[in-house]
């Protein structure tokens, strides 16, 4: 019982920095929507879905060897602490579907670049053209052809 106890207090406590990053990155957000990414949000809900997915896990953990007199307070306990911390994910969901409809609106580009420069820029380099001989098809001629390769 402990060491699911332990686990749940790990879990949780992984839960509630990846929330408070979220929280972060909207704050950012609000005061220059410009200063946060697609991907920077992105990955900070990926990692949030991780850690909720090993938060659950725990808790299920928990609340297969707790006692029956605890369990309905337990559960009501994480649901709270569970709900409490998926609004903010739900904003960045939301702050997410704006980003895209944004870029997507202004043709891929725009004000929601990367912060790191030369990241998604693409160009093309200009290779020099290569020479090859040809086979004449002349039998005697193919192995001096050959030798040059």
């Amino acid at each position: 019982m402990e060491q699911a106890v332990r686990a749940r207090a790990a879990a949780k406590g992984w839960l509630t920095r990846a929330s408070a990053e979220i929280e972060s990155l909207l704050s950012e957000a609000e005061a220059d929507p410009v200063s946060v990414t697609e991907s920077a949000l992105a990955d900070c809900m990926e990692q949030f879905s991780k850690r909720l997915s090993a938060y659950d896990e725990a808790q299920g953990a928990v609340e297969l060897v707790i006692e029956l007199k605890d369990l309905d307070s337990d559960i009501s306990e994480s649901a709270d602490y569970r709900i409490s911390k998926r609004k903010a994910y739900i904003r960045a969901g939301e702050l997410l579907a704006k980003l895209t409809s944004n870029v997507e609106a202004s043709g891929g580009g725009g004000s929601n670049k990367s912060r790191f420069s030369g990241v998604g820029d693409t160009h093309q380099a200009r290779l020099p053209k290569l020479e090859l001989p040809k086979f004449s098809g002349d039998n005697t001629q193919w192995q001096p052809f050959w030798d040059k390769f």
